[in-house]
């Protein structure tokens, strides 16, 4: 029986090899891209679930802050309220709001009907607000915060009812800025991730980044989701009490990079792997081509 030349055979055995060693090195590279993307997914998760909880803490003790407030000078309001333009009453409403809450820009009341009282300070209430404010009184007071850029400055409004002797349904109306809400969503994301808050009913619009509101962004990228952004949505939540949904985007080089990393090493060793197997069948096709050696005796 006549085998085959032994380079050929050694050939075959490498071939078998290299393939073997190819996917085995697939199935490694795939298992580690695996792993990495479901830990950051995790840190994803949990960055969502701590910021969203704390901006639920920090949106309702506003709010109950800002109750505690109504009832404690509900007699101011109700003076303000039967004389809109008792500049007196007004100023010292605004001058304790300011002092209280950090962060606090306008107030203003409205009453069961939804209907805004003149107050005619220069405060500005846009159909955004308007909107949030008889949307209140149609739920009952069940309060969605939302963010508004309308006039100045992007910001988010908080309302709660009020009474003074029987007089109900009125609804104090104060508005603040992002500040706190961007510190925390800057604090909050992870290394190579962005924490963005979207719009409920439209959840590739963008209310709030760790820039700013809407109003700061579109200086610098579009204010809706690109097709991008959301293949690279690791994790999101709606925000309990508001029109917002939190969501985690990892970078756009965090996946790229890393694959990085693990083909360097990987290309370098097939190379060696390469380079050793052509010099084998180089040296083995060699000695199968060299004339035996002479019989001497």
């Amino acid at each position: 029986m006549k085998f085959p030349p032994i380079t050929y055979r050694a050939s075959l055995i490498f071939f078998v090899v290299l393939i073997l060693a190819a996917l085995v090195s697939s199935w490694t590279f795939d298992k580690y891209e695996t792993s990495f993307m479901q830990q950051h997914k995790t840190l994803a998760t949990h960055s969502v679930h701590a910021v969203a909880n704390e901006l639920r803490f920090l949106l309702g003790n506003i709010s109950k802050n800002v109750t505690r407030f109504a009832k404690q000078n509900n007699e101011l309001l109700w003076q303000l309220d039967q004389n809109p333009h008792d500049k007196g009453a007004y100023d010292r409403v605004h001058k304790s709001l300011s002092e209280r809450f950090p962060g606090y820009q306008a107030f203003t009341i409205a009453n069961s009907e939804g209907q805004l009282l003149d107050i005619g300070f220069g405060e500005k209430i846009g159909p955004g607000c308007l909107k949030n404010i008889r949307q209140h009184m149609i739920d009952r007071h069940t309060t969605v915060i939302a963010a508004h850029s309308e006039f100045e400055e992007y910001h988010f409004d908080i309302m709660t009812p009020w009474s003074f002797k029987d007089i109900d349904n009125n609804i104090l109306f104060t508005s603040y800025s992002l500040d706190e809400i961007t510190r925390l969503l800057e604090v909050g994301q992870a290394e190579q991730h962005q924490l963005i808050l979207t719009n409920n009913d439209d959840p590739n619009l963008i209310e709030i980044t760790a820039a700013g509101g809407r109003d700061t962004i579109q200086k610098s990228r579009p204010i809706r989701l690109t097709d991008s952004d959301v293949s690279r949505i690791a994790y999101s939540q709606w925000v309990k009490g508001t029109d917002w949904v939190l969501r985690d985007i990892y970078d756009e080089h965090l996946l790229p990079d890393y694959r990085l990393r693990l083909w360097r090493p990987l290309i370098g060793a097939w190379v060696i792997v390469l380079l050793l197997t052509g010099l084998s069948l180089f040296f083995i096709r060699k000695a199968e081509l060299s004339p035996p050696p002479l019989d001497t005796y």
